[in-house]
Protein backbone atom coordinates (compact mmCIF):
# COMPACT_ATOMS: atom_id res chain seq x y z
CA UNK A 1 0.00 0.00 0.00
CA UNK A 2 1.13 3.61 -0.52
CA UNK A 3 2.29 5.46 2.59
CA UNK A 4 -0.91 7.52 2.89
CA UNK A 5 -3.10 4.40 2.61
CA UNK A 6 -0.99 2.61 5.23
CA UNK A 7 -1.21 5.64 7.54
CA UNK A 8 -5.00 5.78 7.23
CA UNK A 9 -5.19 2.04 7.79
CA UNK A 10 -3.08 2.31 10.93
CA UNK A 11 -5.19 5.16 12.26
CA UNK A 12 -8.33 3.16 11.55
CA UNK A 13 -6.82 0.20 13.41
CA UNK A 14 -6.35 2.34 16.52
CA UNK A 15 -9.94 3.60 16.18
CA UNK A 16 -11.19 0.00 16.05
CA UNK A 17 -9.18 -0.75 19.19
CA UNK A 18 -10.72 2.21 21.04
CA UNK A 19 -14.24 1.24 19.97
CA UNK A 20 -13.86 -2.37 21.11
CA UNK A 21 -12.32 -1.41 24.44
CA UNK A 22 -15.07 1.15 25.05
CA UNK A 23 -17.80 -1.36 24.17
CA UNK A 24 -16.25 -3.95 26.46
CA UNK A 25 -15.87 -1.51 29.35
CA UNK A 26 -19.54 -0.55 29.11
CA UNK A 27 -20.38 -4.16 30.00
CA UNK A 28 -18.14 -4.27 33.09
CA UNK A 29 -20.74 -2.99 35.63
CA UNK A 30 -23.21 -5.72 34.65
CA UNK A 31 -20.74 -8.59 34.16
CA UNK A 32 -19.00 -7.99 37.50
CA UNK A 33 -22.15 -6.80 39.37
CA UNK A 34 -20.55 -3.53 40.44
CA UNK A 35 -22.71 -2.07 43.19
CA UNK A 36 -21.73 1.53 42.40
CA UNK A 37 -24.23 1.37 39.54
CA UNK A 38 -27.95 0.59 39.91
CA UNK A 39 -28.76 -2.65 38.14
CA UNK A 40 -30.94 -0.90 35.53
CA UNK A 41 -28.08 1.47 34.70
CA UNK A 42 -25.58 -1.41 34.42
CA UNK A 43 -27.91 -3.25 32.03
CA UNK A 44 -28.44 -0.13 29.93
CA UNK A 45 -24.68 0.46 29.69
CA UNK A 46 -24.15 -3.11 28.45
CA UNK A 47 -26.85 -2.68 25.81
CA UNK A 48 -25.14 0.53 24.69
CA UNK A 49 -21.86 -1.39 24.48
CA UNK A 50 -23.50 -3.82 22.07
CA UNK A 51 -25.04 -1.01 20.03
CA UNK A 52 -21.67 0.76 19.80
CA UNK A 53 -20.28 -2.35 18.11
CA UNK A 54 -23.21 -2.59 15.70
CA UNK A 55 -22.99 1.11 14.84
CA UNK A 56 -19.30 0.74 14.01
CA UNK A 57 -20.00 -2.34 11.86
CA UNK A 58 -22.75 -0.59 9.89
CA UNK A 59 -20.55 2.47 9.42
CA UNK A 60 -17.60 0.34 8.35
CA UNK A 61 -19.74 -1.57 5.86
CA UNK A 62 -21.16 1.61 4.30
CA UNK A 63 -17.70 3.20 4.11
CA UNK A 64 -16.16 0.19 2.38
CA UNK A 65 -19.02 -0.13 -0.11
CA UNK A 66 -18.66 3.55 -0.96
CA UNK A 67 -14.88 3.22 -1.45
CA UNK A 68 -15.23 0.13 -3.63
CA UNK A 69 -17.89 1.73 -5.81
CA UNK A 70 -16.74 5.33 -6.04
CA UNK A 71 -13.01 5.68 -5.32
CA UNK A 72 -10.04 4.84 -7.48
CA UNK A 73 -8.18 2.57 -5.04
CA UNK A 74 -11.25 1.24 -3.24
CA UNK A 75 -10.99 -2.28 -4.65
CA UNK A 76 -7.25 -2.43 -4.06
CA UNK A 77 -7.56 -1.41 -0.41
CA UNK A 78 -10.57 -3.71 0.15
CA UNK A 79 -9.67 -7.07 -1.42
CA UNK A 80 -12.26 -9.84 -1.51
CA UNK A 81 -10.47 -11.81 1.23
CA UNK A 82 -10.68 -8.85 3.62
CA UNK A 83 -14.37 -8.26 2.82
CA UNK A 84 -15.10 -11.95 3.48
CA UNK A 85 -13.38 -11.85 6.88
CA UNK A 86 -15.16 -8.63 7.84
CA UNK A 87 -18.49 -10.11 6.74
CA UNK A 88 -17.96 -13.03 9.13
CA UNK A 89 -17.38 -10.52 11.91
CA UNK A 90 -20.12 -8.01 11.08
CA UNK A 91 -22.96 -10.50 10.64
CA UNK A 92 -23.26 -11.08 14.41
CA UNK A 93 -23.82 -7.44 15.34
CA UNK A 94 -26.03 -6.67 12.37
CA UNK A 95 -28.28 -9.74 12.78
CA UNK A 96 -28.36 -10.27 16.54
CA UNK A 97 -27.73 -7.14 18.60
CA UNK A 98 -31.11 -5.47 18.09
CA UNK A 99 -33.25 -8.58 18.82
CA UNK A 100 -31.02 -9.65 21.71
CA UNK A 101 -31.15 -6.14 23.18
CA UNK A 102 -34.95 -6.37 23.06
CA UNK A 103 -35.40 -9.94 24.36
CA UNK A 104 -32.19 -10.45 26.38
CA UNK A 105 -31.32 -6.87 27.28
CA UNK A 106 -31.16 -7.70 30.99
CA UNK A 107 -29.33 -11.03 30.61
CA UNK A 108 -25.87 -11.21 32.14
CA UNK A 109 -25.04 -14.10 29.81
CA UNK A 110 -25.59 -11.74 26.87
CA UNK A 111 -23.58 -9.00 28.55
CA UNK A 112 -20.68 -11.38 29.24
CA UNK A 113 -20.64 -12.41 25.59
CA UNK A 114 -20.40 -8.77 24.49
CA UNK A 115 -17.70 -8.11 27.08
CA UNK A 116 -15.60 -11.10 26.02
CA UNK A 117 -15.81 -10.53 22.26
CA UNK A 118 -15.19 -6.80 22.36
CA UNK A 119 -12.77 -6.90 25.27
CA UNK A 120 -10.69 -9.69 23.74
CA UNK A 121 -10.52 -7.83 20.43
CA UNK A 122 -9.54 -4.58 22.13
CA UNK A 123 -6.82 -6.28 24.18
CA UNK A 124 -5.43 -8.15 21.16
CA UNK A 125 -5.29 -5.03 18.98
CA UNK A 126 -3.73 -3.02 21.81
CA UNK A 127 -1.04 -5.67 22.27
CA UNK A 128 -0.39 -5.84 18.53
CA UNK A 129 -0.05 -2.06 18.27
CA UNK A 130 2.45 -2.12 21.13
CA UNK A 131 4.27 -5.00 19.45
CA UNK A 132 4.77 -2.83 16.36
CA UNK A 133 6.93 -0.51 18.49
CA UNK A 134 9.33 -3.27 19.63
CA UNK A 135 12.77 -3.92 18.18
CA UNK A 136 13.14 -7.69 18.08
CA UNK A 137 16.90 -7.37 17.70
CA UNK A 138 16.97 -6.50 21.41
CA UNK A 139 16.66 -9.29 23.97
CA UNK A 140 14.48 -7.15 26.24
CA UNK A 141 11.99 -6.42 23.45
CA UNK A 142 12.06 -10.04 22.32
CA UNK A 143 11.10 -11.10 25.84
CA UNK A 144 8.21 -8.64 25.78
CA UNK A 145 6.86 -9.97 22.47
CA UNK A 146 7.02 -13.50 23.86
CA UNK A 147 5.00 -12.47 26.89
CA UNK A 148 2.53 -10.56 24.73
CA UNK A 149 1.98 -13.43 22.31
CA UNK A 150 1.45 -15.85 25.21
CA UNK A 151 -1.03 -13.48 26.86
CA UNK A 152 -2.97 -12.88 23.64
CA UNK A 153 -3.18 -16.61 22.90
CA UNK A 154 -4.53 -17.26 26.40
CA UNK A 155 -7.13 -14.51 26.07
CA UNK A 156 -8.21 -15.76 22.64
CA UNK A 157 -8.60 -19.39 23.69
CA UNK A 158 -10.59 -18.47 26.80
CA UNK A 159 -12.83 -15.77 25.31
CA UNK A 160 -13.28 -16.91 21.71
CA UNK A 161 -13.32 -20.68 22.21
CA UNK A 162 -14.12 -21.82 25.73
CA UNK A 163 -16.54 -19.13 26.99
CA UNK A 164 -17.84 -18.28 23.52
CA UNK A 165 -18.94 -21.88 23.05
CA UNK A 166 -20.40 -22.22 26.55
CA UNK A 167 -22.36 -18.97 26.37
CA UNK A 168 -23.50 -19.68 22.83
CA UNK A 169 -24.94 -23.05 23.83
CA UNK A 170 -26.70 -21.58 26.88
CA UNK A 171 -28.34 -18.81 24.86
CA UNK A 172 -29.37 -21.31 22.17
CA UNK A 173 -31.25 -23.46 24.68
CA UNK A 174 -32.91 -20.38 26.14
CA UNK A 175 -34.12 -19.42 22.67
CA UNK A 176 -35.29 -22.97 22.02
CA UNK A 177 -37.23 -23.09 25.28
CA UNK A 178 -39.27 -19.97 24.48
CA UNK A 179 -41.84 -20.49 21.75
CA UNK A 180 -42.13 -16.78 20.99
CA UNK A 181 -38.37 -16.60 20.26
CA UNK A 182 -38.04 -19.65 18.00
CA UNK A 183 -38.09 -17.44 14.90
CA UNK A 184 -34.71 -16.03 15.98
CA UNK A 185 -32.96 -19.43 15.98
CA UNK A 186 -32.02 -19.52 12.23
CA UNK A 187 -30.51 -16.02 12.45
CA UNK A 188 -28.76 -16.95 15.70
CA UNK A 189 -27.22 -20.11 14.20
CA UNK A 190 -26.10 -18.25 11.06
CA UNK A 191 -24.48 -15.46 13.06
CA UNK A 192 -22.85 -17.81 15.57
CA UNK A 193 -21.54 -20.02 12.77
CA UNK A 194 -19.96 -17.02 11.04
CA UNK A 195 -18.45 -15.75 14.29
CA UNK A 196 -17.13 -19.23 15.11
CA UNK A 197 -15.23 -19.25 11.82
CA UNK A 198 -13.96 -15.73 12.49
CA UNK A 199 -12.86 -16.79 15.98
CA UNK A 200 -11.05 -19.77 14.50
CA UNK A 201 -9.09 -17.47 12.19
CA UNK A 202 -8.08 -15.29 15.14
CA UNK A 203 -7.03 -18.26 17.27
CA UNK A 204 -4.98 -19.71 14.40
CA UNK A 205 -3.27 -16.32 14.01
CA UNK A 206 -2.56 -16.16 17.76
CA UNK A 207 -1.14 -19.71 17.71
CA UNK A 208 1.02 -18.79 14.73
CA UNK A 209 2.47 -15.76 16.52
CA UNK A 210 3.00 -17.75 19.72
CA UNK A 211 4.84 -20.43 17.74
CA UNK A 212 6.90 -17.84 15.88
CA UNK A 213 8.11 -15.98 18.96
CA UNK A 214 8.05 -18.58 21.73
CA UNK A 215 8.72 -21.97 20.16
CA UNK A 216 11.40 -21.10 17.61
CA UNK A 217 14.95 -19.84 17.92
CA UNK A 218 15.23 -16.22 16.84
CA UNK A 219 18.43 -14.34 16.13
CA UNK A 220 18.60 -11.22 18.27
CA UNK A 221 21.21 -8.53 18.68
CA UNK A 222 21.63 -6.79 21.99
CA UNK A 223 24.31 -4.17 22.51
CA UNK A 224 26.10 -5.19 19.32
CA UNK A 225 26.43 -8.83 20.36
CA UNK A 226 24.63 -11.62 18.47
CA UNK A 227 22.96 -14.16 20.70
CA UNK A 228 20.42 -16.91 20.32
CA UNK A 229 17.04 -16.52 22.01
CA UNK A 230 15.98 -19.82 23.54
Amino acid sequence: FPDDTAMLGGAGYVAVMCQHITGGLLCVPSVFSLTIFPEEVAFALARHGAMAETAWEVGDMITRIYKICFTEDGRRSNPASLIFILALHHVVGILLVLPLNVYFGNSKLYHEGIFLLQGAAGVAICCQCYGFTLNLKKDSDLTQIKLISTFVLTVMIYSRFYRFGALGIEVYYILKSKYELEHLIPFYLLAMGAMSLFNLLLIVDAVSKFSKYCLRRIDSIDEGKKVKAQ
